[in-house]
């Protein structure tokens, strides 16, 4: 077994790769003490005076190349493992080092931290094992049972002739099911072999698996697969091989999350915008043209947000991003390229057919839940049909296209954004459509009275028929609650004006009515919320809207409560004139309703 700490001495001249290497092991610096020179005297000078677990040898060296600077480190000191690094990615330059005392091989373009430290770890561990098979039988064996990998020994014709304990239960066999009766290619999947097979990696017909490790999928008992580590090497003066393996199963498995989430969206699971612009370098071949891209932003997701919390934004982002799943077609590549922006990426598609895919999204689109509100988005399409187009071009105008699709249908999603919000607040509020006939006929009764502007009137109308709108992002249990609500609900729903008027800012069909959204629940005497405004601080809409929807909400039945008549309501106005209502609109109010009757 490995100490919790061990030596590396690093033989390299090149002061890039050393730099690497160092910065490599920093990463594991609890585990790795480090020494590093430059050239092969100085190294056996420091082989000679201290005591190394490891040597990290180039094979390039000034005073010594190739295979001899493995002989000459064996000859001072054969009893440390060496792992061989070279910038020459050649098997057969691997398979040298090995039969020449190399312990492993690592090439330097493809080298990383935890290849090289599992590579070290392996590289002392074979040797402690050697050391033990050489010492004698009885050592050897106990050594070769607590390797602390799964190992087995195979014969020349494939045989296992000897398991450790952790083959075993990696196998799902007993040491007498395995030990000379079942052949180690019973437990490399099909695949694995015959790739071996093919690429002369670890596997060859005449001799078996090749010394050096490699990867492949272990298959047990059961069929189940498990992802292992192969370490093979040859025993000394025989043809058999100790095959050591480690389970990455785990190890791969997260590999796998990282890859996944490096070009996936996490909220939406589709490809993110560094996985669609690899794909698009990969397209963008004369043989793959014609190719379409199409640009899709949603619209009302900032509304959205501000009237139902970033979960309900989210959750219409989820569905834009399943119906473009479900209106593409499997070849097609879908992204999210942005907060609110996708893209689709349409290989062997010209524009006419881009366009048909687009129509689908569209209808889609209408046909979807409306809760919260009705998905929408503005789409622009481009098509790449020949070699001299650019794809930053293409991208450009499918973009400008967008834009302008956006413009244009701008005053349609909009106001279907906004009906939306209507039916909901009446779901959630259970107002009727008499009450906001009624609400808006006082309104502009009394915006009349006061000789407003017909603009200032349709503010007023529209007011009425919105001023509750923050109620849509209030709970259910808390706008339906029969009885009374407890100061932690009334805080809750203390919040609906300031709610309306983020939605009304995010709107520019509401924009201007969002101060009078604010106010409509401030008093006279400034005792009202959110902003204790008093007396004319407080906007003239919010004020009128007050009155009036007070005395249509005394008027007329609730299901928490019964109607009063006009003349107690109009009493309950006079009474609280000065104090919650404004008493000149109060007066105001009064004389249109006796004008009225």
């Amino acid at each position: 077994m490995l100490n919790d700490r061990f030596k590396v001495l690093l033989i390299e001249d090149n002061p890039g790769d050393i730099r690497i290497i160092k910065e490599m092991f920093s990463e594991r610096s609890q585990s790795v003490n480090l020494y590093c020179v430059e050239n092969l005297s100085i190294g056996l000078e420091h082989i000679a005076a201290e005591h190394y677990d490891v040597i990290l040898l180039d094979l390039s060296l000034p005073d010594s190349v190739g295979l001899e600077t493995i002989k000459k480190v064996n000859l001072n000191k054969p009893d440390i493992p060496i792992v061989v690094l070279t910038g020459v990615d050649d098997e057969n330059v691997a398979m040298d080092a090995i039969s020449h005392g190399a312990q492993d091989y690592l090439s330097k373009n493809q080298i990383n931290s935890t290849m090289l430290i599992r590579t070290i770890h392996h590289a002392i561990e074979r040797k402690q094992t050697m050391e033990a098979l050489q010492a004698s039988e009885e050592r050897y064996r106990a050594v070769f049972e607590n390797t602390g990998t799964a190992t087995a020994i195979v014969d020349e014709d494939m045989t296992l002739s000897l398991t450790n304990t952790k083959f075993q239960v990696l196998a799902g066999y007993t040491k007498t099911e395995l030990e000379g009766k079942r052949s180690w290619t019973e437990f490399v999947s099909v695949y694995d072999l015959e790739r071996m097979k093919n690429d002369n990696c670890g596997y060859t017909e005449e001799t078996g698996p090749s010394p050096g490790s490699y990867e492949f999928k272990f298959c047990n008992r059961n069929g189940q697969e498990r992802d292992v580590l192969a370490m093979v090497e040859i025993m000394p003066r025989t043809s058999k091989r100790i095959v050591s393996l480690l389970d990455i199963t785990d190890q791969k498995r997260v590999e796998k999350r990282i890859r996944y989430l490096s070009f996936h969206d996490k909220l939406t699971g589709l490809h993110n915008r560094a996985f669609f612009e690899e794909e698009l370098k990969r397209l963008d071949t004369p043989r793959q043209l014609p190719w379409s891209i199409l640009i899709a932003d949603v619209n009302g997701l900032k509304l959205t947000n501000d009237a139902f919390g970033h979960s309900k934004g989210d959750q219409l982002l989820t569905l834009i991003a399943q119906i473009l799943k479900d209106s593409c077609r499997k070849e097609d590549i879908i992204c999210r390229w942005g907060g609110d922006e996708f893209a689709v990426l349409l290989p062997e598609t010209n524009g006419d057919i881009a366009v048909q895919v687009g129509d689908r999204i569209k209808k889609s689109c209408q046909k979807a839940n409306k809760k919260p509100i009705q998905p929408s988005i503005a789409l622009g399409i481009a098509s790449k049909e020949d070699v001299s187009q650019k794809v930053e071009d293409v991208i450009a105008k499918a973009e400008d296209r967008m834009y302008r699709n956006k413009l244009t249908e701008r005053d349609s999603s909009r106001s279907a954004i906004i009906y939306s919000l209507q039916r909901t607040l009446k779901e959630k509020t259970h107002e009727t459509e008499e009450h906001a006939e009624r609400l808006g006929w006082l309104a502009k009764n009394m915006g009349e009275a006061l000789e407003l502007s017909n603009n200032k009137l349709d503010e007023l109308s529209l007011l009425a028929s919105l001023h509750d709108i923050g109620k849509v992002a209030i709970p259910d249990q808390i706008l339906n609650k029969p009885g009374k609500l407890t100061s932690k609900e009334w805080e809750t729903m203390k919040k609906h004006p300031e709610i309306g008027f983020r939605i009304a800012q995010a709107s520019f069909e509401l924009s201007h009515i969002a101060e009078s959204i604010l106010s409509h629940h401030e008093r006279w005497d400034g005792s009202g919320y959110p902003q204790g405004q008093k007396g004319n601080e407080i906007p003239l809409h919010s004020r009128i809207i007050a009155v009036v929807d007070a005395f249509d909400v005394m008027t007329h039945e609730r299901p928490y409560k019964k109607a009063t008549s006009k003349a107690e309501a109009l009493d309950e106005l006079r009474r609280n004139a000065g104090s919650q209502f404004d008493p000149e609109l109060v007066e105001t109010f009064l004389t249109l309703i006796s004008e009225q009757e």
